[in-house]
């Protein structure tokens, strides 16, 4: 795990400058928060065969989602060029958002339906991903 430092006005991840990436850590409520983003990973060649995989979580007290991932990747080597073919899945264990209105008005008519709109989507918002990618290097 590693720590990245910003000089200047360099654009920082997502072409972002320090201020903008500042303010978006204040309305995330991330400043000064636990985030921890930690992976295993192997490789493994033999002969002209090559396999990779990794596995990947991220745990945060902010209202960064929490995160769990994978890839697998194998390749078979001829000469210089080299096939791959890929699977990975990224999965939102847990938005880390609360909704504080279900509690509060979810027996209260509209305000209640709309409460547990809220609720639902924030639930259809927990994702997993898979791809499956065909590539070659050369």
């Amino acid at each position: 795990m590693g720590h990245h430092h910003v000089l200047g006005d360099r654009p920082v991840g997502g072409g972002l400058s320090p201020a903008q990436a500042s303010q978006l850590m204040d309305q995330l409520g991330a400043r000064r928060q636990p985030i921890t983003f930690s992976g295993v990973g192997a490789m493994y060649e033999h002969g002209p065969w090559q396999l990779n995989a990794e596995y990947t979580w991220l745990r945060s007290d902010t209202q960064i989602a929490d995160t769990t991932g994978w890839y697998v990747n194998a390749g078979y080597r001829w000469g210089a060029f080299t096939p791959f073919i890929a699977f990975s899945r990224i999965r939102v264990d847990d938005l880390n958002i609360d909704n504080p209105l279900v509690g509060y008005v979810s027996q209260v008519g509209a305000l209640g339906d709309a409460a547990r709109m809220i609720q639902a989507y924030q639930d259809g918002s927990k994702v997993a991903q898979q791809t499956l990618n065909l590539d070659f290097v050369f």
